[in-house]
């Protein structure tokens, strides 16, 4: 590679990506001052008439997020995409957790929306790709990614939906139909109220069930085969990529698992041995997302959020109320807490116990309200600061459970991670573990 290849300009490398289980398109992953992140690709890896060069920018068939002049040709910068949506299932079976109806909806309504925008410019059986998803969780589909027919792919996942959540099994053949007979276009909006109508759409919870290939964690170090541009001064949780130590996994374990303890006591019946295996995943994968640098703090979500139903879609299904964060001024403090569905809400969730739990000092009765335990001891420091003194980071939302991080405003103390559990309709301060500076 040239030295003086564009490429290189304003990026840090991180490592190679190979393509192939671990990426659509071989190339590099890279990171801004901003961590922002992406992956570089040469642009004559894709024929002129490629769909990407067409694609929405918020649509879910893969487009460039940038182009780059190099010496000799261009790049493209392109999502960061680790997973194949097949694999994700196949993980997510693996682990002994279906997709929720809620999650199949969103699933469903993503494959829909991309093939129907990529079939609106290729001819089917000229369309060849395969669906993979971004770092947040968002189903792509990677035009000429795979000499798979689109189509068929589309409905291989449409049909691995409706074994997985068989409420969904008529919406689904209707939209199989569709593929099969191209009339998907025309009928897009009609199955979409189809899923709609069934289910509320729901994030896809990418990051606690079954484990992924060894490389997935390891490859997050960076490449020393690649010489990179210097770093910013990092954040401790960036030097993560070069410091990963036992203590910082137990941290994450301890973290996961007894939030995964916790949800499982209250289940009756039922074997335990799943949820608790599912927990130790947790804290792996977990590290992994902390170790991937993202362009936001959002969780692992279709959207970044639930997929909400098109202006058509909605006339003839029920739509996701917009989601509320809490509790307001005046309520009862023990009133349901409505459907979060993205960061943001979770933060401003998470904030407001942490407020009110500051307040509650030893009033049991208060604590109550705030904490799922009130008798415990949550780990002082960062979170005993107040609001205006500290920020609060999404790291990861897998099924009723967040993990969080406090960090102070002025590094008078050290981050910590805090762990809110959903129960029944309300959220509630788990636990807190300190973390040690990198």
């Amino acid at each position: 590679m040239n030295s003086d290849d564009g490429r290189r300009s304003g990026y840090r490398v991180i490592r190679r990506v190979a393509g192939a289980a671990e990426s659509p398109w071989p190339g590099l992953l890279v990171a801004t001052a901003d961590q922002t992140t992406g992956v570089i690709v040469d642009a004559a890896a894709l024929s002129s008439d490629w769909v990407g060069w067409k694609a929405s920018e918020s649509g879910h068939v893969v487009r460039p997020l940038d182009v780059i002049r190099k010496t000799a040709g261009h790049d493209l910068l392109l999502p960061v995409m680790p997973e194949r949506v097949a694999d994700f299932l196949a993980r997510r079976r693996r682990g002994g957790s279906a997709l929720t109806p809620g999650e199949a909806v969103n699933l469903a309504v993503s494959l829909l929306r991309g093939a129907t925008e990529a079939l609106a410019v290729c001819e089917p059986g000229d369309l060849r790709g395969a669906w993979w998803l971004t770092d947040a969780g968002r189903p792509m589909l990677a035009v000429e990614a795979s000499d798979e027919r689109a189509v068929e792919a589309t409905a291989a996942l449409l049909n691995s939906i409706a074994d997985a959540v068989p409420v969904l099994a008529d919406a689904v053949a209707q939209a199989v139909d569709a593929l099969a007979t191209d009339a998907l276009g025309r009928e897009a909006d009609r199955l979409e109220a189809g899923f709609f109508a069934a289910e509320n759409p729901r994030p896809l919870g990418t990051t606690v069930f079954g484990s992924r290939a060894a490389r997935s964690v390891a490859a997050y170090r960076e490449d020393p085969a690649l010489p990179v541009e210097p770093a910013p001064r990092a954040h401790w949780a960036t030097g993560l990529a070069r410091h990963v130590d036992a203590e910082w996994a137990d941290i994450v374990s301890r973290a996961t698992t007894s939030a995964w303890r916790a949800l499982r006591s209250k289940r009756p019946g039922g074997r335990r041995t799943p949820w608790i295996a599912a927990a130790a995943v947790a804290a792996v994968v977990l590290v992994g997302g902390l170790l991937w640098p993202t362009g936001g703090d959002g969780p692992a979500t279709a959207d970044g959020a639930s997929i909400v139903p098109s202006p058509t879609a909605a006339d003839s299904a029920t739509a996701v109320d917009d989601p509320a964060t809490g509790t307001s001024k005046g309520e009862s403090s023990a009133a349901p807490v409505p459907e979060v569905s993205d960061a943001a809400d979770l933060v401003a969730v998470t904030d407001r116990l942490l407020v009110r739990r500051s307040g509650c000092g030893a009033d049991a009765a208060c604590l109550a309200d705030v904490q799922e335990s009130p008798d415990r001891t949550l780990a002082p420091g960062t979170i005993d600061l107040s609001a205006a003194e500290r920020t609060l980071t999404l790291l990861d939302e897998f099924g009723g459970v967040a993990v969080l991080r406090a960090d102070a405003v002025e590094p008078a103390s050290p981050p910590q991670l805090v762990v809110v559990v959903r129960i029944e309709e309300r959220w509630l301060l788990r636990d807190v573990h300190d973390v040690a500076q990198q």
